[in-house]
């Protein structure tokens, strides 16, 4: 190359960067980077040179999409990450605000909404996976939820077999009658149940209760319902509203009010529903045969109810056959003492 194509090219590569000097002082604080590659550079050069800086560049731009690449492997890995800990983290039981029942709060939910956020926005972006969490703390900040534990569910405590029905004397608000043990000294079998109008156990067994009890009562069992709920934690347990539940479910047996708990508290019964099966042989007095649940089904559970365990206890009764001694514990809300007086 001649001296005056030479002097040519420094004049233009000085003038570029006066240019590029004039650009950045009124640009501001902001980096600017002048651009590697310009018209100036181009009509300065012999075509080997363009040659050369074409494949500087080609091969630059080549680096950026590898590493592009590699990064996005690791933030895939990383998010895969929280999907694996979304599958693993454990279930807490935690009761609802309404009637003192327990559900179960999976903390999965959470992880998994987390991971799903950051792969969309893994997608939509080539940001760092650093700087996803950052942005996802910024901008996704989600409140804490505060639980309220009334009451866990609770299983029936297991009661001596062969024992005596305690004597009791209740109030039956739909007709105002008073009941006693002696009422049913004539039938060969004793059901007693304790239930209450809003324990979603009891809820989930309303309808098979009936029907079961429609069954047996015409085989001859005895059956009556006893609600001992405290008025002072839940009113929806009184009287008034026992009245509308067994009209509004054609209770067939009489549902009276435990208002002073001491019936519950002789049969020591904890939770609803709670069954009490007893036997009658002669002139002998009632006899506990059976205190164990309904069936296996629970509500959510997706268990057909077939009330399964008690109507074979009750069938062994109405024959005279002994009933087995294994027998499974019934499962519900717990019985809502006086505030102060607990079992």
């Amino acid at each position: 190359m001649s001296s005056e194509r030479k002097n040519q090219c420094r004049f233009f590569g000085r003038r570029e960067a006066q240019i590029h000097q004039n650009e950045a002082s009124t640009l501001g604080p902001k980096k600017h980077k002048p651009n590697t590659f310009s018209k100036l550079h181009y009509y300065s050069m012999t075509p080997h040179l363009i040659e050369m800086n074409m494949f500087t560049l080609i091969r630059k731009q080549e680096r950026k999409t590898e590493k592009k690449k590699k990064r996005g492997k690791r933030d895939k890995n990383k998010i895969n990450r929280y999907s694996a800990m979304a599958a693993v983290v454990p279930t807490v039981v935690v009761a609802s605000n309404s009637g003192g029942s327990a559900f179960l709060h999976p903390l999965r939910h959470t992880f998994a909404a987390t991971s799903s956020f950051l792969r969309s926005s893994w997608k939509h972006s080539d940001t760092s996976f650093h700087s996803l969490q950052l942005n996802s703390r910024r901008r996704f900040a989600v409140p804490a939820r505060k639980f309220v534990v009334r009451a866990a569910r609770m299983e029936s405590k297991r009661a001596s077999l062969g024992s005596k029905a305690p004597a009791f004397e209740l109030p039956e608000p739909l007709t105002g009658k008073t009941w006693k043990l002696e009422d049913f000294e004539s039938y060969p079998g004793l059901l007693v149940m304790f239930i209450c109008n809003h324990c979603p156990f009891v809820k989930h067994l309303k309808k098979d209760i009936v029907k079961l009890s429609n069954f047996y009562m015409k085989k001859g069992l005895a059956v009556v319902a006893i609600s001992s709920n405290s008025l002072a934690t839940h009113p929806q347990d009184g009287p008034e509203s026992m009245a509308e539940d067994a009209k509004l479910f054609d209770y067939p047996f009489p549902y009276l009010f435990d208002e002073s708990q001491e019936v519950a508290r002789d049969f020591r019964a904890v939770c609803t529903p709670e069954f009490f099966l007893y036997k009658k042989d002669g002139r002998r007095p009632f006899e506990l045969v059976y205190h164990g649940q309904f069936d296996d089904s629970r509500p959510n559970s997706n268990v057909p109810v077939t009330g399964r365990d008690l109507s074979r206890a009750i069938d062994c009764v109405l024959s005279g056959q002994p009933v087995p001694s294994v027998q499974k514990p019934s499962i519900g809300c717990s019985i809502k003492w006086h505030p102060g007086k607990d079992l």
